[in-house]
């Protein structure tokens, strides 16, 4: 990474385009995970004048792309089974 100074206020910072590919993958997931906390939030708000208490995880995974864990939570799933 490379930080570049153009004067004062501006500054540019130089990534592997990779990087940036994953970078950006991440803000498009964390922006789709804010706007469905947005939505369920407002959803609450009109019917019952209150933030939301609970959000549906299997939405949430969806949303945010956190599928990649799955290998691991059969393990724990397994692992409480033998206990």
């Amino acid at each position: 990474m490379i930080i570049q100074s153009l004067g004062e206020t501006e500054q540019l910072v130089a990534i592997p385009v990779d990087e940036y590919a994953e970078l950006i993958e991440c803000k498009t997931q964390l922006n789709a995970v804010y706007g469905y906390l947005t939505f369920c939030h407002s959803d609450s708000l009109k019917y019952t004048g209150r933030m939301a208490k609970k959000i549906d995880a299997d939405v949430l995974k969806v949303v945010s792309g956190y599928e990649e864990n799955e290998n691991y939570f059969e393990y724990l799933k397994e692992s409480f089974r033998r206990r």
